[in-house]
């Protein structure tokens, strides 16, 4: 359950009184003139669809909900009330589903309020501004406002509640960067295009619910293939994604007539990690892992997780030499990285690292992926090393910077010199140390 400050709890407390409020207010100033029973069906309905059914790319990893387009051309066309009531609408199907999620029901009160603000918000910057019917040029510059306003106002409120509940300033909670404003611009603006429609043709508005649910299927179906090949707790590719690209990348090395090299990789006394600190420290150590891997890599490589802990480097046009010096550069920097955990528990992570290059150690997929594992497990023998296939007789090996390691203790942790702390059994000082 996500648990809120109590700074966050009363800035929910405030947003739900002042939507209700201003809802409460500008409907007794101004009843329901311009109110359109069915422009409030419809766009209610198609409100919720875009809520229940949100849009998926394939080619990233965010969910584009349309929900706003409708509020927005709700506050264009509606009444006060009736616009306020189109988020209540929208996201109601999502309360009901998810009704059995701890702490939903203070997830929706906010978003439920701070909608019903930005979108009443723009009530009233078009009411004041536009002429009706919202035809004329000179509207121009109010609709681009009203836009502006809307997505500000959701920036403000929902920046407030997350700077509240981590301590981070509003401005620095992401809510208001410029890739994550331009998409909710892009979404609002949407809105307009609703309303025009609205009140050219406004039996057209009867083909979005429709319209809404088959990209909804068309991109689910796109991003579920995407997932079948991403690894779900590092945001890698995995196996079945790399061995694909590995097999494209071989054909055409030897076409081109030039080296592709594959480096294995393994984290030394992983399972430790797991035993000692949980699943959930190990899958921090994965993904941390994979960004210090992601971070020594050029474009034109391919990095993904194999399996376990092991890892799988493609580097194309690299010749034996040319891997090796980047495997060295890799192991040196998961070495000199910090891991602590969130309880406090810093760990020092150490890998393995098995090159294979082609065609010296196979022209196949099978073959090299072969080639590159046994490499790696004679690297682990000596542990923190990276080695290459053995070839005529002579295996080549580079070993860490020399450094005492005793026997009897993993090499996975930095270990205090100080007795245990955090109440911790004793046991555990040969494998972690509290931060202070």
């Amino acid at each position: 359950m996500k648990k809120y400050t109590p700074a966050a709890r009363i800035w929910v407390e405030l947003v739900a009184l002042a939507a209700l409020a201003l809802t409460g207010v500008t409907h007794y100033l101004f009843g329901l003139d311009g109110g359109d029973p069915l422009a409030f069906v419809l766009l209610g309905v198609c409100a919720a669809l875009a809520d229940t059914y949100p849009i998926r790319p394939a080619f990233n990893n965010v969910t584009y909900r349309l929900t706003t387009t409708f509020v927005v051309a709700g506050a264009l066309l509606l009444s006060p009330l009736h616009a306020a009531l189109i988020p209540a609408l929208a996201l109601a199907p999502a309360l009901w589903l998810r009704r059995r999620t701890p702490g939903i029901a203070i997830i929706w009160a906010f978003n439920t309020a701070q909608t019903v603000l930005a979108s009443l918000a723009t009530w009233a910057w078009v009411h004041w501004t536009a002429s009706s019917g919202l035809t004329d040029v000179r509207d121009l510059l109010a609709l681009v406002g009203a836009i502006g306003i809307f997505t500000l106002t959701q920036a403000l409120l929902v920046g407030v509640i997350i700077g509240l509940n981590s301590g981070r300033s509003p401005i620095k909670s992401g809510t208001f960067a410029p890739s994550a404003l331009l998409g909710d611009v892009l979404i609002a603006g949407m809105g307009i295009l609703i309303a025009e429609l609205w009140l050219a043709r406004p039996l057209l508005l009867l083909t979005i619910p429709p319209l809404l649910f088959v990209v909804h299927r068309l991109t689910r179906a796109a991003h579920l293939a995407e997932l079948a090949e991403t690894d779900p707790k590092t945001g890698l590719p995995n196996s079945r994604h790399f061995e694909r690209v590995l097999d494209e990348e071989l054909a055409h090395s030897r076409r081109v007539n030039r080296p592709l090299s594959l480096a294995f990789v393994d984290l030394d006394h992983f399972k430790r990690v797991n035993d000692q600190f949980g699943h959930e420290a190990g899958d921090q150590v994965l993904r941390e892992v994979a960004d210090q891997i992601r971070g020594k890599l050029r474009k034109s490589d391919v990095v993904a997780r194999f399996g376990g802990e092991e890892f799988v480097i493609l580097l194309p046009g690299t010749d034996t030499e040319e891997a090796v010096y980047l495997a060295e550069q890799l192991r040196a920097a998961v070495a000199g990285h910090a891991f602590v955990l969130d309880g406090g528990n810093e760990l020092e992570c150490t890998i393995s690292v098995g090159i294979a290059t082609s065609p010296e150690d196979g022209t196949d997929v099978s073959t090299l992926l072969r080639s590159a594992d046994a490499a790696m497990y004679r690297a682990k023998q000596t542990r923190n090393t990276v080695a290459q296939v053995e070839r005529s007789g002579h295996e080549q090996q580079r070993s860490a910077a020399a450094r005492p390691r005793s026997p009897t203790r993993s090499p996975l942790a930095r270990v205090s010199s100080r007795p245990p702390c955090c109440g911790e059994p004793s046991w555990a000082a040969s494998f972690w140390r509290c931060v202070a």
